[in-house]
């Protein structure tokens, strides 16, 4: 029940209430000291003897009192809120003043409750250390401070074992209750105390985590000789030892310190200094603790030179971030050549096998060498840069279309830097020490290619694209990207800025961002994208039809093989805001885009962009740029293949061309290199649109076309995925799969959050297009995205180290192929441990060339091995068929049937 009842006496009258045995009266202390009578402590939450909750459990306290309807819902609030608490006893803090010794009744209930609070806090902390030495580090803490309290209160630790020592000397141990960290309040937050300013420390300096102890006790240092208000301003030093603190040794910690060396220790020619990194002040000794840089050894010094501004390990960390982990020499775009070429050769004739690859630098090895010149201005020594066509691979490991020469052997002789370099501290020399088993370098090469090819794929490599809006603005030359893109928009008069109608709703927009090479491996530009959040609208308002096709990447690969066969000629095209072009026929309004600065006539509130062209990312875009660019293709002379509709050709013979789409991608082949020319400058004055030259990079493929043969790979894309799933220094596997796992829906656990394993397995999709080796293994991984499993998990990290054995993996397509259609198929009958259904497997070649393959799950059950074999053949069949239309469409005949 609730006393308000008592609440209602008069302010000025002297109540008296029950405290636990004792009646106690109610009174303050005055601006004078003396004692006055004054109002009930029950009513006034701020007086220090108001009578909490917890403190009768039979009663409940509400701090509100009901006087009428106007209050109630702040007084019934309150009681709900009384009312949950009422068994949770509260923490007393130690701030309610003593109250005067002649008040007897008063003083003795202060008194009782006082005891609960810890007298004192030693402010010197137990770092990680043995269990032994626990107890040492305690009896000195006792013996410094045996004068406060004969009182010890830890959290429960059974590893701590100090009874005989509070035996002897008779002191009293507390301990405090599970999870309840708040009745060791004052140790807790001293804790988080030393803990902030470790931080502080640790950050500043950038310093190695696992100096993480120097940090604490420097902390511990700094916070017992800094002032505080809770001391009347003076410092724990002061307090404890009755003198003021010394300031003049002070030195910020982490700064670079030349440490003076012995006489007896060196020779007339030896450095007079050592090279070091202040750790903080030692206990009981009158100098600095000192990291030496070259012998990684931690010592005492007194005659120190202290740099304060310099931080060695700051050096290191940016000098690890700019090595790429892959590609340890990058080179500018400024020093990629821009001289026209038609096409690279693949294989350098001019090549020389180095001694050994490029390792990584572990970081203790290197703190020495990174404090000095930039490695920008150091010449690296000569080296064989790693990742590409040619690779090491597993004996068990295949490349389909091609045999991988055996590698020859590894040489023993341990790599040394010239002798002249011995003046000079250099950068990313050749290193028998590595931070991993497994470094990429041994499994990618790009000593055999081309140094014009090799620069284009680390042209590739080196440039960094945002993923947000918030990591663009933090360089220049994206923020002049949006800026151009934003220009642009506005030129074509693509939006209007007005208020929202009524019973009208906005959709969302967001900023992509890509970069845009040219086939000489330098940037071309950079490509700032607003694209409107589509997934928004709704059907029928704001968006009707939206289909819009676009090339099969196996109408892509039998477009390269024929280049390769035939010896074509390719051109690279790129609409320039190619959704633009498309006229908007429903009203579509989108919220301002970031970055976008509205005239000081136009502020207002509520205010979004309508649409009059349909801009990226609605749903009706890419069909009305469809409409738009098939229009003028058909105008121009070409025929639309009815295979595929993003497929187009012209003319015959010597004066064939062919032309795929891919959404604003534009791919020219033929045998006239000057009709292709032609036929760019048309589409030029009907579109703007950016010649990227011959096709090198497409869609996320990396193509290296020689005289006579083209590789396809995703070597680039595989990369990224490692980096991202943490997989760049992992054990290589043999196969993509374990041949004797057999996974299913029911075994395992749960995973906690699925959509890492979704996201990976559909990044793995799309490399299947570069990869038959994983296919399979990807197909059986992605029937458990729904929910997925720990041995689900457990295959696709055994995936992704098979990935780590080849990264640069692709297809071979040569030129003395013919022109024969083949095709293979298989199955694997009630391969599926759940349904029972068989597994349909096909590879199609064009000659040599691997243009299509594929791996499903048959729709039906069959019945005997024999019928799912059928099965496998009549998918085989419906493809050849189809890729028999894009032949005649190509103007290829077949020298002989197809042979499945």
């Amino acid at each position: 029940m609730s006393n308000n009842q008592e609440t209602q006496q008069e302010d000025d009258a002297p109540t008296q209430f029950n405290h636990g045995d004792n009646q106690v009266q109610a009174s303050e202390i005055g601006i004078n000291g003396q004692i006055m009578r004054s109002r009930n402590p029950i009513k006034d939450p701020s007086d220090p003897y108001y009578l909490h909750h917890g403190d009768n459990p039979g009663n409940v306290l509400v701090s509100q009192l009901l006087t009428g309807q106007e209050n109630y819902i702040a007084w019934s609030r309150a009681m709900e809120l009384a009312i949950s608490v009422k068994n949770k006893l509260g923490f007393l803090n130690g701030t309610i003043p003593e109250p005067p010794v002649s008040d007897h009744i008063l003083h003795n209930a202060w008194y009782q409750q006082q005891q609960h609070i810890a007298a004192s806090a030693d402010i010197e902390p137990i770092l990680a250390a043995p269990k032994s030495s626990c107890c040492s580090n305690t009896k000195s803490t006792y013996c410094r401070s045996w004068n406060l309290n004969k009182q010890f209160r830890s959290d429960n630790a059974p590893e701590l074992n100090f009874k005989e020592l509070f035996f002897k000397h008779g002191i009293l141990h507390d301990f405090s209750c599970i999870e309840t960290p708040e009745q060791n309040s004052v140790a807790e937050r001293k804790h988080q105390h030393l803990l902030n300013v470790a931080r502080a420390l640790l950050f500043q300096s950038k310093i190695p985590i696992q100096y993480w102890t120097e940090c604490l006790l420097t902390a511990v240092f700094l916070i017992n000789r800094t002032p505080t208000p809770n001391l009347a301003n003076k410092t724990p030093y002061k307090i404890l030892f009755k003198k003021q603190p010394d300031y003049t040794n002070f030195r910020c910690f982490g700064c670079l310190a030349f440490a003076s060396t012995l006489t007896s220790h060196r020779t007339k020619f030896e450095p007079r200094a050592r090279t070091c990194v202040f750790l903080g002040y030692p206990r009981g000794v009158k100098g600095y603790r000192l990291y030496d840089l070259n012998t990684k050894q931690i010592f005492i010094s007194r005659n120190v030179v202290f740099h304060e501004h310099v931080f060695p390990f700051h050096k290191l960390n940016n000098a690890a971030k700019n090595i790429d982990p892959f590609l340890p020499f990058i080179f500018p775009n400024d020093h990629v050549t821009n001289t026209p070429i038609a096409d690279y050769p693949i294989v350098d004739n001019s090549f020389v096998r180095p001694n050994s690859v490029l390792q990584d630098h572990t970081l203790a090895a290197d703190v020495a060498e990174q404090i000095a010149a930039p490695a920008a201005d150091i010449a690296a020594p000569n080296s064989s840069p790693a990742t590409g066509v040619e690779e090491q691979h597993d004996p068990q490991s295949t490349t389909a279309g091609h045999s991988t020469a055996a590698m020859p052997r590894r040489s023993s002789r341990v790599p040394r830097p010239p002798s002249y370099l011995q003046d000079f501290e250099c950068y990313n020399l050749l290193e028998e020490k590595t931070s991993t088993s497994f470094p990429i370098s041994r499994y990618m090469s790009y000593s055999k290619l081309s140094k014009a090819y090799k620069s284009f794929i680390l042209a590739v490599t080196a440039e960094f694209e945002p993923q947000s809006y918030k990591q663009a603005i933090q360089f220049k030359k994206w923020l002049q990207a949006m800026d151009n893109e934003l220009l642009a928009l506005i030129t074509n008069k693509t939006w209007t800025v007005v208020p929202l109608p009524q019973n009208k709703r906005a959709i969302g927009c967001r900023w992509v961002y890509k970069i845009k090479y040219n086939s000489y491996g330098s940037v071309e530009r950079l490509k700032a994208r607003l694209v409107a959040q589509g997934y928004t609208q709704q059907e029928g308002l704001d968006f009707f039809d939206t289909f819009s096709p676009v090339a099969k990447m196996v109408t892509f690969k039998l477009l390269l093989a024929i280049v390769t066969i035939k010896q074509w000629h390719t051109l690279q095209l790129d609409i320039n805001n190619a959704f633009l072009n498309g006229d908007l026929e429903e009203k579509v309004y989108m919220q301002i885009p970031q970055g976008l600065t509205l005239p000081p006539n136009l502020m207002g509130t509520n205010l979004v962009c309508k649409l009059h062209k349909s801009i990226y990312g609605l749903r009706q875009s890419s069909r009305q740029w469809y409409k738009k660019l098939t229009y003028a293709l058909l105008q121009e002379g070409f025929t639309q293949s009815q295979a595929n509709y993003t497929l187009f050709t012209r003319g015959t013979h010597n004066t064939f061309v062919v032309l795929l789409v891919y959404v604003d991608d534009i791919i020219l082949a033929g045998p006239n290199l000057q009709l292709l020319h032609h036929l760019q400058d048309a589409l030029q004055a009907r579109f703007k649109l950016k010649t990227l030259g011959p096709l090198k990079y497409f869609l996320g493929f990396e193509i290296a076309r020689a005289n006579s043969n083209l590789f396809l790979s995703q070597r680039k894309y595989t990369l990224q995925l490692l980096q991202d799933t943490g997989y760049t220094d992992s054990k290589p596997a043999k196969a993509p799969m374990d041949p004797r796992q057999r996974l299913n829906d029911q075994d395992g656990d749960l995973l906690d959050n699925p959509s890492h394993y979704r996201q990976v397995i559909g990044r793995l999709l799309y490399l299947t297009l570069s990869r038959p080796d994983i296919t399979f293994a990807v197909n059986t991984l992605s029937q458990f995205m729904s929910s997925p499993r720990t041995p689900h998990l457990t295959a696709l990290h055994h995936l992704l180290r098979y990935l780590k054995g080849s990264p640069g993996q692709g297809i071979l397509y040569s030129s003395t192929s013919s022109l024969h259609l083949r095709g293979f198929s298989d199955s694997d009958w009630a391969t599926c441990p759940m349904t029972r259904r068989s597994t349909t497997g096909f590879c199609i070649f064009i000659g040599d060339c691997l243009i299509s393959w594929k791996t499903k799950k048959q729709p039906t059950i069959s019945k005997s091995s024999v019928e799912a074999e059928y099965r496998a053949l009549a998918a085989t069949t419906s493809e050849i068929t189809w890729i028999q239309y894009l032949l005649h469409d190509l103007h290829i005949d077949q020298p002989a049937p197809p042979f499945i």
